[in-house]
């Protein structure tokens, strides 16, 4: 029994997946947002861009967080958020942890 738990745990973490070394983070500052809707919309949205890890967005710091595969991904995530209708500035690109 114990080995099975083992191994399934094993198996949990490898579907998990681990950070790959293409993984970049993007961290934007955006403009517009005022209230949880326009996090929800920008969440959304960048969640269907293709290469998409994770997506963090702050309404109190106007800024959103983007784990992507590589940094390629950079225009489509930016063009996702001003097609809703927000002012966006990139501000890092960097290896994600």
């Amino acid at each position: 029994m114990r080995g099975m738990l083992s191994l399934m745990f094993v198996a949990a973490l490898v579907a998990c997946g681990s950070p790959r070394d293409d993984q970049v983070t993007l961290a934007f500052n955006v403009e517009g947002m005022h209230c949880d809707g326009c996090v929800a919309a920008i969440t959304a949205e960048v969640k269907e861009v293709p290469g998409v890890q994770s997506v963090e967005v702050s309404l109190e710091k106007h800024r959103a967080v983007i784990v992507v595969d590589g940094p390629s991904r950079s225009q489509a995530v930016e063009g996702a958020i001003t097609k809703l209708g927000y002012k966006v500035a990139p501000e890092t690109v960097r290896s994600a942890p």
